[in-house]
This record gives structure tokens, C-alpha cells and sequence, in this order.
């Protein structure tokens, strides 16, 4: 048995609870299920040709509960108090039950209702099963929301529109009208939102306000495994080396973001390299088949089971925020300071890109 699939066994019997994802089966504050995350990891199952039934019960049972939101957001002028208020919309996180969490985290995320959604779709589009009726209304919310500010990928900057969420909204309604043809034009003006807004002299910027701000590792997704740019390989190198160039001080490992014009850094456990990141670029460089490179990551301060950020602090950010968040972590987590160890998606992209180099 190749390493690959220890990881997705792993990953099965310890962070999958009712078909459902954990971000991570230890640490406490992630031991919820992101629709993000679940979505990514029971995609890239599905890639790796496992059966994701259970997976994609859970997501339909969630998102028809959901429906009624969806329905009433659709009936809400966009940019009012009540268009904002994020218990009108599907949230970012539940319990493994469906139930919605109270506390203080930014919730209206509209990637992880995209991710739910193009996985429906895929599932679809590669095993036959009937879609529910209730999708159509999702890819009309997507529609309807997709120039309104939302949290980013990590749940920061909820005035901001961002480029990844615009784009992974785009693909998704592309990858929609195969199925549905009334939404091909659809999936057209959002696509081109997306390069009018955020692609700037080749490079694409992280996230809009009035002006256009930064570059987000994020952005990575959208020139491979959701690639809103076919035929423009040129723009996609472009872009795949202003992120490394500006994001990976040390060859190998990228930021999360940095946004130069205002000075702002990550100080999540004070901002250093992160595996699930890394492996996005290593998920880039496999469509490149730049192997070595590839391998070269693979084998990157890997230790297992996978957390959120490399255990090396010569590259933190902002070293005082690191300590912050390391005592901040030992109340939230029994005493056992983070980052976050293990990390379900970090896990499910490791095996993926292992999967790739065996296959390749």
C-alpha cells in the first residue's frame, strides 16, 4: 500500500464523523465541519477514485436544510443591513449534525457554498446520480452574490469582494452549465468580473474594496484545479511566480497572503509557511509536470500527521503574534498549543499530490 492512501485511511477513521468532515479530530476549536474543507477533501477523494456516498449525502442533507436561506437572500436587495446579516445565509461551519455554531467567527463565506456545490455537480457529471431540485437556486444565489463582499477562503476581510471566491464561483457555474445550459452566459459574466476586476498588468490581486490589494496564495486553485484561465498558460506563469516570488521566502513554502499596499501580514500563530498552501503550488507544478520540483516539496519539513503550519519560526511573520496565539491556543485547546495538528485538509492534499506523482 502506497503512503497515499495511510493518509486517507487516517484521514476516514479519525476526522470523518457522520460523512462528515472535521478540520481536524483534535484540535479543539477545528473540530467542526467547514463546508470548505469538507468539500475539498471528499473532491479530491472522489479524484482519487473512492466512494464518496456518504460525503455527498451529508452535503445534500446540509445544503437542502439550508434552501430556505438560500431562497430568502435571493428575494433581499443586495448591499442592505438584511443582505449582510449572516443568519440569513448558509454558514461556514456546522456540527457534524447540522447545527449551526453562536460564537464569534465570520460565517457568510460563499467559497464553501461554491466548493458544496461544484461537488454536487462533479459527483454528477461523473456518476450519474440525479442532482436535487434545490441546486439550481444555490447557482442563482451564487450568481446573485458573487460582487458583494464576503469572508475570504480564511475567513478575514468580510468588506472585501475576493478574487478566489469570484473565480471559484465562475468555475463552478461553468461547470454547472453542462448540466444546466441557462447558466453558460451566466458563468461567462462572472468570469469576466473576475479578470476586469482582479487581473492586473499579469498578476491577479487577493481582494477589492475600492482599490485592488495584494496577492493571496488561494489564487493558486484557480490556475489548476479550478482553471478559469484554459489556453492562457503564459497569464498562469505569470501569476504562479508573482505568488512564489512574493510569498515563499525560502523556495519551497508559501504564505498565506501578504497585501503590500497597506502593510498588512498574516499573524495567524504570528504568519509562517503552511503545508496546505504548499501543496497547492506542488498541485500547480504537477499540471506543469515539474515532477522534481514536486518531490522536492513532498519531502519539505513533512511530518505526519500534518498541521496547519511548518514547525520552523525562523519564517514567522510577527513573532510576538506567535506567542500570542500559542497562549491563546492552550486555553482553547486543553493546554496543547497550536497550530492546529493534525489538519484534515492538509492531510486529504498531500495524499492527492502522492497520488498524482504515482500516476503521472
Amino acid at each position: 500500500m502506497s503512503d497515499w492512501k495511510k493518509y486517507i485511511e487516517y484521514l476516514i477513521e479519525t476526522a470523518r464523523k457522520n460523512g462528515a468532515y472535521l478540520a481536524s479530530s483534535l484540535y479543539k476549536p477545528y473540530q467542526k465541519v467547514w463546508l470548505r474543507d469538507h468539500s475539498m477533501i471528499s473532491y479530491l477523494l472522489m479524484e482519487m477514485g473512492y466512494n464518496i456516498t456518504d460525503e455527498i449525502n451529508w452535503i445534500t442533507e446540509l445544503l437542502a436544510k439550508e434552501h430556505k436561506r438560500v431562497k430568502k437572500v435571493l428575494g433581499i436587495a443586495r448591499n442592505t443591513p438584511e443582505f449582510y446579516d449572516e443568519g440569513n445565509h448558509p454558514a461556514a461551519r456546522y456540527s457534524p449534525s447540522m447545527e449551526r455554531y453562536e460564537e464569534d467567527w465570520l460565517e457568510r463565506q460563499y467559497d464553501g457554498i461554491a466548493l458544496s456545490v461544484l461537488l454536487m455537480i462533479e459527483y454528477h457529471l461523473r456518476s450519474g446520480v440525479l442532482l436535487e431540485g434545490f441546486v439550481k437556486d444555490y447557482l442563482e444565489y451564487l450568481y446573485y452574490v458573487h460582487g458583494t463582499p464576503c469572508a475570504s477562503l480564511w475567513e478575514m476581510h468580510d468588506d472585501h469582494i475576493h478574487a478566489y471566491t469570484v473565480g471559484l464561483i465562475a468555475y463552478t457555474l461553468k461547470r454547472a452549465s453542462l448540466v444546466y445550459k441557462e447558466f453558460r452566459e451566466k458563468a461567462d459574466y462572472v468570469r469576466e468580473f473576475f479578470i476586469s476586476r482582479f487581473v492586473v498588468n499579469n498578476e491577479i490581486k487577493a481582494m477589492m474594496k475600492v482599490k485592488r490589494y495584494g496577492v493571496c496564495s488561494s489564487v493558486l486553485l484557480l490556475l489548476s484545479r479550478f482553471d478559469i484561465f484554459k489556453g492562457n498558460s503564459s497569464l498562469k506563469d505569470h501569476v504562479y511566480n508573482m505568488v512564489t516570488r512574493k510569498l515563499s521566502p525560502d523556495g519551497i513554502g508559501l504564505y498565506r497572503y501578504i497585501i503590500e499596499e497597506t502593510g498588512e501580514k498574516d499573524t495567524y500563530f504570528g504568519g509562517n509557511l503552511w503545508y496546505i498552501t504548499t501543496y497547492w503550488k506542488g498541485n500547480y507544478l504537477i499540471n506543469r509536470r515539474k515532477i522534481s520540483s514536486v518531490e522536492d516539496i513532498l519531502s519539505w519539513h513533512f511530518e505526519f500527521p500534518l498541521g496547519e503550519q511548518i514547525p520552523d519560526t525562523r519564517y514567522v511573520l510577527d513573532k510576538n503574534m506567535y506567542y500570542h496565539w500559542i497562549e491563546k491556543s492552550k486555553k482553547e485547546n486543553n493546554g496543547i498549543p497550536g497550530p492546529a495538528r493534525p489538519l484534515s485538509w492538509s492531510i486529504a492534499e498531500r495524499a492527492y499530490l502522492e497520488y498524482k506523482i504515482q500516476n503521472s
